[in-house]
Protein backbone atom coordinates (compact mmCIF):
# COMPACT_ATOMS: atom_id res chain seq x y z
CA UNK A 1 0.00 0.00 0.00
CA UNK A 2 0.95 3.46 -0.51
CA UNK A 3 1.95 5.32 2.84
CA UNK A 4 -0.62 8.49 1.62
CA UNK A 5 -3.59 6.28 2.14
CA UNK A 6 -3.01 6.21 6.01
CA UNK A 7 -4.05 9.40 5.82
CA UNK A 8 -7.23 8.93 4.09
CA UNK A 9 -8.69 6.29 7.30
CA UNK A 10 -8.39 4.03 9.78
CA UNK A 11 -4.89 1.83 9.86
CA UNK A 12 -3.37 -0.59 12.06
CA UNK A 13 0.00 -0.22 14.17
CA UNK A 14 1.52 -2.48 11.47
CA UNK A 15 0.61 -0.87 8.39
CA UNK A 16 2.18 2.23 10.30
CA UNK A 17 5.31 0.54 10.59
CA UNK A 18 5.36 -0.79 7.30
CA UNK A 19 4.96 2.50 5.53
CA UNK A 20 7.46 3.86 8.17
CA UNK A 21 10.24 1.07 6.82
CA UNK A 22 8.98 1.55 3.17
CA UNK A 23 9.97 5.37 4.19
CA UNK A 24 13.53 4.55 5.51
CA UNK A 25 13.72 2.48 2.38
CA UNK A 26 13.34 5.24 -0.06
CA UNK A 27 15.33 7.65 1.41
CA UNK A 28 18.22 4.97 1.80
CA UNK A 29 17.72 4.74 -1.84
CA UNK A 30 18.52 8.05 -2.35
CA UNK A 31 21.99 9.14 -4.83
CA UNK A 32 22.93 12.72 -5.58
CA UNK A 33 22.78 13.21 -9.16
CA UNK A 34 25.94 12.84 -10.53
CA UNK A 35 28.64 15.83 -10.14
CA UNK A 36 29.23 17.71 -13.94
CA UNK A 37 33.17 17.96 -14.05
CA UNK A 38 33.08 20.54 -17.01
CA UNK A 39 30.69 23.26 -14.17
CA UNK A 40 33.76 23.03 -11.62
CA UNK A 41 34.66 26.77 -11.03
CA UNK A 42 38.35 27.52 -10.59
CA UNK A 43 38.50 29.54 -7.23
CA UNK A 44 41.77 31.00 -8.20
CA UNK A 45 40.69 32.52 -11.54
CA UNK A 46 37.43 33.78 -10.41
CA UNK A 47 39.03 35.51 -7.47
CA UNK A 48 37.08 33.71 -4.34
CA UNK A 49 37.66 35.21 -1.07
CA UNK A 50 36.91 32.91 2.63
CA UNK A 51 37.28 34.40 5.88
CA UNK A 52 36.20 32.25 9.15
CA UNK A 53 34.01 32.21 12.30
CA UNK A 54 37.58 30.68 14.24
CA UNK A 55 40.18 29.44 12.51
CA UNK A 56 44.00 28.27 13.90
CA UNK A 57 46.87 31.04 13.91
CA UNK A 58 50.05 29.44 12.36
CA UNK A 59 51.99 31.74 14.28
CA UNK A 60 50.14 30.29 17.86
CA UNK A 61 50.18 27.16 16.88
CA UNK A 62 49.25 25.74 13.35
CA UNK A 63 49.25 26.76 10.24
CA UNK A 64 44.97 26.50 10.29
CA UNK A 65 43.62 29.50 8.58
CA UNK A 66 40.45 29.40 5.99
CA UNK A 67 42.05 30.52 2.95
CA UNK A 68 43.58 26.98 2.49
CA UNK A 69 40.46 25.50 2.08
CA UNK A 70 40.70 27.19 -1.57
CA UNK A 71 44.64 27.29 -2.59
CA UNK A 72 43.96 23.73 -4.10
CA UNK A 73 46.43 21.98 -2.19
CA UNK A 74 45.27 19.22 -0.62
CA UNK A 75 48.04 18.80 2.16
CA UNK A 76 47.06 22.15 3.98
CA UNK A 77 43.77 22.47 6.16
CA UNK A 78 41.41 24.73 7.68
CA UNK A 79 41.05 24.34 11.64
CA UNK A 80 38.92 26.13 14.34
CA UNK A 81 41.06 27.55 16.77
CA UNK A 82 41.64 24.10 19.74
CA UNK A 83 39.54 24.38 23.09
CA UNK A 84 38.33 27.36 22.83
CA UNK A 85 35.78 27.76 20.08
CA UNK A 86 33.23 25.08 19.88
CA UNK A 87 30.70 24.70 17.09
CA UNK A 88 28.89 25.66 14.77
CA UNK A 89 31.50 27.23 12.80
CA UNK A 90 31.05 29.21 9.62
CA UNK A 91 33.32 29.43 6.12
CA UNK A 92 31.97 32.73 4.75
CA UNK A 93 32.68 32.85 0.76
CA UNK A 94 32.51 35.59 -1.23
CA UNK A 95 32.61 34.46 -5.20
CA UNK A 96 33.09 38.59 -6.02
CA UNK A 97 30.34 38.56 -8.62
CA UNK A 98 26.68 36.53 -8.96
CA UNK A 99 26.63 33.10 -9.92
CA UNK A 100 24.28 29.91 -10.32
CA UNK A 101 25.15 27.46 -8.61
CA UNK A 102 24.67 23.60 -8.33
CA UNK A 103 27.12 21.95 -5.95
CA UNK A 104 29.58 22.01 -3.37
CA UNK A 105 31.90 19.30 -2.74
CA UNK A 106 34.50 19.51 0.38
CA UNK A 107 37.67 16.97 1.14
CA UNK A 108 38.26 16.48 4.89
CA UNK A 109 41.51 17.21 6.70
CA UNK A 110 44.02 13.95 5.12
CA UNK A 111 45.62 11.91 7.69
CA UNK A 112 43.76 12.76 10.98
CA UNK A 113 40.17 12.12 11.58
CA UNK A 114 39.93 14.82 14.20
CA UNK A 115 36.97 17.44 13.35
CA UNK A 116 35.62 15.44 10.29
CA UNK A 117 32.63 17.40 9.82
CA UNK A 118 29.55 15.07 10.07
CA UNK A 119 26.60 17.69 9.14
CA UNK A 120 26.72 21.30 7.55
CA UNK A 121 23.88 23.44 6.47
CA UNK A 122 24.57 26.13 3.59
CA UNK A 123 23.35 29.59 3.03
CA UNK A 124 23.85 31.44 0.13
CA UNK A 125 22.45 34.76 -1.39
CA UNK A 126 23.43 37.71 -3.74
CA UNK A 127 23.74 39.89 -0.15
CA UNK A 128 24.99 39.36 3.31
CA UNK A 129 21.86 40.52 4.71
CA UNK A 130 19.18 38.44 2.51
CA UNK A 131 20.61 34.86 2.91
CA UNK A 132 19.10 31.52 2.78
CA UNK A 133 19.22 28.44 3.62
CA UNK A 134 19.32 25.56 0.49
CA UNK A 135 19.70 22.68 2.95
CA UNK A 136 20.88 20.66 5.80
CA UNK A 137 23.39 17.54 4.79
CA UNK A 138 24.51 14.74 6.65
CA UNK A 139 27.40 12.35 5.47
CA UNK A 140 27.73 8.93 5.90
CA UNK A 141 30.03 8.18 9.01
CA UNK A 142 31.18 5.52 11.27
CA UNK A 143 31.89 5.82 15.02
CA UNK A 144 32.35 10.01 14.47
CA UNK A 145 34.82 9.30 11.05
CA UNK A 146 33.78 10.33 7.64
CA UNK A 147 33.25 7.06 5.63
CA UNK A 148 35.13 7.36 2.17
CA UNK A 149 36.96 10.27 3.66
CA UNK A 150 39.79 10.54 0.76
CA UNK A 151 36.98 11.27 -1.25
CA UNK A 152 35.17 14.62 -2.01
CA UNK A 153 31.69 14.80 -0.26
CA UNK A 154 29.23 16.09 -2.57
CA UNK A 155 25.95 18.99 -1.39
CA UNK A 156 23.77 18.98 -4.40
CA UNK A 157 21.53 21.67 -4.30
CA UNK A 158 20.12 24.59 -7.16
CA UNK A 159 20.74 28.20 -6.47
CA UNK A 160 20.63 31.38 -8.64
CA UNK A 161 22.64 34.63 -8.77
CA UNK A 162 24.49 33.32 -5.85
CA UNK A 163 27.86 35.63 -4.85
CA UNK A 164 28.22 34.72 -0.54
CA UNK A 165 27.91 31.48 0.48
CA UNK A 166 27.86 30.55 4.47
CA UNK A 167 29.26 26.50 4.70
CA UNK A 168 28.40 26.09 8.52
CA UNK A 169 29.37 22.95 10.48
CA UNK A 170 26.80 21.83 12.94
CA UNK A 171 28.58 18.73 13.79
CA UNK A 172 31.78 17.11 14.02
CA UNK A 173 33.98 14.26 15.41
CA UNK A 174 36.14 15.36 18.71
CA UNK A 175 32.57 15.70 20.64
CA UNK A 176 31.70 18.84 18.39
CA UNK A 177 35.03 20.67 19.89
CA UNK A 178 36.38 21.70 16.99
CA UNK A 179 36.19 20.88 12.76
CA UNK A 180 38.76 21.17 9.86
CA UNK A 181 38.89 20.45 6.12
CA UNK A 182 41.51 20.30 3.09
CA UNK A 183 39.67 21.75 0.26
CA UNK A 184 36.18 22.92 -0.80
CA UNK A 185 35.00 23.30 -4.42
CA UNK A 186 32.27 24.67 -6.07
CA UNK A 187 30.11 23.82 -9.17
CA UNK A 188 28.13 26.05 -11.28
CA UNK A 189 28.31 29.28 -13.60
CA UNK A 190 28.20 32.93 -14.16
CA UNK A 191 24.70 34.07 -14.37
CA UNK A 192 25.86 35.68 -17.57
CA UNK A 193 28.03 32.09 -19.30
CA UNK A 194 24.58 31.72 -21.67
CA UNK A 195 25.09 35.75 -22.90
CA UNK A 196 28.48 34.97 -23.14
CA UNK A 197 28.22 32.03 -25.40
CA UNK A 198 26.04 34.10 -27.09
CA UNK A 199 28.04 37.11 -27.53
CA UNK A 200 31.06 35.26 -28.29
CA UNK A 201 29.52 33.49 -31.13
CA UNK A 202 28.54 36.69 -32.77
CA UNK A 203 31.86 38.18 -32.50
CA UNK A 204 32.94 35.00 -34.23
CA UNK A 205 30.81 35.80 -37.18
CA UNK A 206 32.90 38.41 -38.18
CA UNK A 207 29.89 40.47 -39.56
CA UNK A 208 30.49 43.39 -41.94
CA UNK A 209 28.81 46.45 -40.98
CA UNK A 210 28.52 47.81 -44.39
CA UNK A 211 26.26 44.78 -45.85
CA UNK A 212 23.66 45.66 -43.50
CA UNK A 213 20.94 48.41 -43.85
CA UNK A 214 22.12 51.18 -41.50
CA UNK A 215 19.34 50.91 -38.99
CA UNK A 216 19.26 47.49 -38.32
CA UNK A 217 23.33 47.53 -37.73
CA UNK A 218 22.71 50.41 -35.10
CA UNK A 219 19.93 48.06 -33.47
CA UNK A 220 22.16 45.12 -33.37
CA UNK A 221 25.13 47.41 -32.26
CA UNK A 222 23.82 48.58 -29.34
CA UNK A 223 22.45 45.39 -27.95
CA UNK A 224 25.98 44.39 -28.45
CA UNK A 225 27.57 46.69 -26.24
CA UNK A 226 24.88 46.33 -23.90
CA UNK A 227 25.74 42.36 -23.89
CA UNK A 228 29.25 43.28 -23.74
CA UNK A 229 28.93 45.66 -20.64
CA UNK A 230 26.59 42.99 -18.91
CA UNK A 231 29.16 40.31 -19.30
CA UNK A 232 32.34 42.39 -17.56
CA UNK A 233 29.95 43.58 -14.81
CA UNK A 234 30.04 41.46 -11.82
CA UNK A 235 26.59 41.46 -10.24
CA UNK A 236 24.26 40.99 -13.57
CA UNK A 237 21.19 38.68 -12.17
CA UNK A 238 19.93 35.58 -14.26
CA UNK A 239 17.28 38.40 -15.30
CA UNK A 240 18.96 40.92 -16.72
CA UNK A 241 20.78 38.68 -18.35
CA UNK A 242 18.23 36.80 -19.81
CA UNK A 243 16.82 39.95 -21.20
CA UNK A 244 20.05 40.71 -22.69
CA UNK A 245 19.92 37.54 -24.49
CA UNK A 246 16.76 37.71 -26.10
CA UNK A 247 17.20 41.51 -27.05
CA UNK A 248 20.90 40.72 -28.67
CA UNK A 249 19.15 37.13 -30.33
CA UNK A 250 16.49 39.23 -31.65
CA UNK A 251 18.42 42.38 -32.55
CA UNK A 252 20.90 40.07 -34.68
CA UNK A 253 17.81 37.74 -36.65
CA UNK A 254 16.46 41.28 -37.58
CA UNK A 255 19.41 42.25 -39.35
CA UNK A 256 18.41 43.50 -42.88
CA UNK A 257 21.54 42.65 -45.47
CA UNK A 258 21.54 45.41 -48.49
CA UNK A 259 21.82 42.42 -50.94
CA UNK A 260 20.48 39.44 -48.91
CA UNK A 261 21.66 36.10 -49.89
CA UNK A 262 19.28 34.10 -51.89
CA UNK A 263 18.05 31.34 -49.48
CA UNK A 264 18.36 27.69 -50.55
CA UNK A 265 15.95 26.52 -53.37
CA UNK A 266 15.28 30.43 -53.94
CA UNK A 267 15.67 32.23 -57.49
CA UNK A 268 18.82 34.64 -57.29
CA UNK A 269 17.47 37.84 -59.82
CA UNK A 270 19.80 39.67 -58.34
CA UNK A 271 22.41 39.87 -60.40
CA UNK A 272 19.98 40.45 -63.46
CA UNK A 273 18.22 43.27 -62.04
CA UNK A 274 21.76 44.93 -61.12
CA UNK A 275 22.58 44.34 -65.20
CA UNK A 276 19.09 45.48 -66.37
CA UNK A 277 18.91 48.86 -64.14
CA UNK A 278 22.55 49.74 -65.61
CA UNK A 279 21.35 49.37 -69.51
CA UNK A 280 17.33 49.91 -69.54
CA UNK A 281 18.42 53.90 -70.28
CA UNK A 282 20.71 53.22 -73.40
CA UNK A 283 19.97 55.36 -76.48
CA UNK A 284 19.41 53.88 -79.88
CA UNK A 285 21.25 57.15 -81.07
CA UNK A 286 24.25 55.75 -83.34
CA UNK A 287 23.83 51.82 -83.25
CA UNK A 288 23.47 49.64 -86.24
CA UNK A 289 19.72 48.53 -86.52
CA UNK A 290 20.65 44.74 -86.59
CA UNK A 291 22.42 45.36 -83.03
CA UNK A 292 19.98 47.61 -81.52
CA UNK A 293 17.42 45.39 -82.38
CA UNK A 294 19.24 42.32 -80.77
CA UNK A 295 19.96 44.30 -77.68
CA UNK A 296 16.68 45.70 -77.31
CA UNK A 297 15.07 42.16 -77.11
CA UNK A 298 17.67 41.15 -74.86
CA UNK A 299 16.50 44.23 -72.84
CA UNK A 300 12.61 43.30 -73.30
CA UNK A 301 13.38 39.47 -71.97
CA UNK A 302 15.13 40.51 -68.95
CA UNK A 303 12.39 43.08 -67.89
CA UNK A 304 10.44 39.99 -68.71
CA UNK A 305 12.30 37.24 -66.44
CA UNK A 306 12.24 39.89 -63.47
CA UNK A 307 8.59 40.25 -63.67
CA UNK A 308 7.26 36.82 -63.88
CA UNK A 309 7.46 35.40 -60.07
CA UNK A 310 7.70 31.96 -61.31
CA UNK A 311 10.93 32.23 -63.71
CA UNK A 312 13.50 29.58 -63.08
CA UNK A 313 17.38 30.31 -62.00
CA UNK A 314 18.15 28.76 -65.56
CA UNK A 315 15.55 31.11 -67.49
CA UNK A 316 17.55 34.07 -64.84
CA UNK A 317 21.07 33.17 -65.97
CA UNK A 318 20.03 33.04 -69.39
CA UNK A 319 18.66 36.35 -69.73
CA UNK A 320 21.35 37.80 -67.73
CA UNK A 321 24.24 36.41 -70.28
CA UNK A 322 21.55 37.22 -73.18
CA UNK A 323 22.16 40.79 -72.13
CA UNK A 324 25.25 41.00 -71.12
CA UNK A 325 26.20 39.83 -75.13
CA UNK A 326 23.48 41.86 -76.81
CA UNK A 327 25.18 45.06 -74.83
CA UNK A 328 28.86 44.07 -75.92
CA UNK A 329 27.63 43.32 -79.31
CA UNK A 330 26.48 46.77 -79.94
CA UNK A 331 27.61 48.44 -83.11
CA UNK A 332 28.32 52.06 -84.48
CA UNK A 333 26.69 52.77 -87.40
CA UNK A 334 29.83 54.68 -89.35
CA UNK A 335 27.48 54.39 -92.90
CA UNK A 336 27.80 58.08 -94.32
CA UNK A 337 24.77 60.15 -94.79
CA UNK A 338 23.30 60.22 -98.58
CA UNK A 339 21.77 63.59 -98.12
CA UNK A 340 24.12 65.32 -95.73
CA UNK A 341 21.81 69.08 -97.07
CA UNK A 342 20.58 70.15 -93.70
CA UNK A 343 17.93 72.22 -95.71
CA UNK A 344 15.13 69.92 -97.23
CA UNK A 345 14.24 72.84 -100.04
CA UNK A 346 17.34 72.73 -101.79
CA UNK A 347 17.78 76.54 -101.76
CA UNK A 348 21.24 75.93 -100.23
CA UNK A 349 22.45 74.77 -104.26
CA UNK A 350 25.42 76.94 -104.56
CA UNK A 351 24.23 78.42 -107.52
CA UNK A 352 25.70 78.50 -110.76
CA UNK A 353 26.56 82.53 -112.16
CA UNK A 354 29.75 82.48 -110.01
CA UNK A 355 31.79 81.71 -113.38
CA UNK A 356 33.09 84.61 -115.18
CA UNK A 357 30.06 84.71 -117.61
CA UNK A 358 27.85 82.56 -116.10
CA UNK A 359 28.28 79.95 -117.86
CA UNK A 360 28.62 77.78 -115.31
CA UNK A 361 25.06 77.94 -114.63
CA UNK A 362 24.26 74.66 -115.24
CA UNK A 363 25.73 73.60 -112.40
CA UNK A 364 22.90 74.42 -110.76
CA UNK A 365 21.34 71.52 -111.38
CA UNK A 366 23.20 69.40 -109.27
CA UNK A 367 21.22 70.52 -105.86
CA UNK A 368 18.14 69.21 -105.61
CA UNK A 369 16.15 70.72 -108.43
CA UNK A 370 18.68 73.59 -107.95
CA UNK A 371 18.17 77.23 -109.45
CA UNK A 372 18.80 78.67 -112.64
CA UNK A 373 22.23 80.49 -112.32
CA UNK A 374 21.60 83.59 -110.48
CA UNK A 375 22.59 83.14 -106.91
CA UNK A 376 20.32 79.86 -106.01
CA UNK A 377 17.11 82.59 -104.67
CA UNK A 378 15.51 81.71 -107.92
CA UNK A 379 11.85 80.24 -108.42
CA UNK A 380 12.81 76.28 -109.12
CA UNK A 381 13.07 74.89 -112.37
CA UNK A 382 11.96 71.42 -113.54
CA UNK A 383 12.06 68.99 -116.47
CA UNK A 384 14.15 69.57 -119.84
CA UNK A 385 13.12 73.18 -120.15
CA UNK A 386 15.66 74.40 -117.78
CA UNK A 387 18.66 72.61 -120.18
CA UNK A 388 16.77 73.98 -123.15
CA UNK A 389 17.09 77.46 -121.41
CA UNK A 390 20.66 76.71 -120.84
CA UNK A 391 21.72 76.00 -124.61
CA UNK A 392 19.99 79.45 -126.07
CA UNK A 393 21.25 81.07 -123.36
CA UNK A 394 24.78 80.19 -124.47
CA UNK A 395 24.25 80.69 -128.57
CA UNK A 396 22.81 84.00 -127.55
CA UNK A 397 26.34 84.97 -125.80
CA UNK A 398 28.27 83.18 -128.55
CA UNK A 399 26.39 85.50 -131.19
CA UNK A 400 28.03 88.64 -128.97
CA UNK A 401 31.28 87.35 -128.99
CA UNK A 402 30.98 87.16 -132.79
CA UNK A 403 30.05 90.29 -133.75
Amino acid sequence: MQTTELLKGEYTKNQVLEAQMAIYTAIDGLTFRPLDETKLLDAKAEGFTVTATSECDPDKLEDGLATNVLDGKEDNYWHTEYNKDVLPQSLNFDLGGLYNLTDITFLARQGVTNGDILKAQIFVGSAKDDMKSVGTYEFDEEGNVLVNRDQYQQIAFDAKDVRYVEFKVLEAGAQDKFASMAEIRFYGERTTAALKALYDSYVAENLNKADYTADSWAVYEAKMNEAKALIEAKDTTNAAAGEALTALQTAHDRLVKLNPDPQPGDVDKSGLTTLYNQYKDTKADGYTAESWTAFNEALMKAQSVLANPNATQDEVNAAKEALQTAYDGLVKDTTPDPNPNPNPDGNGGSGGNSGSNGNSGNSGNSGSNGSNGNGGNAAVVTGDSANIAGYLMALVAAGAESL
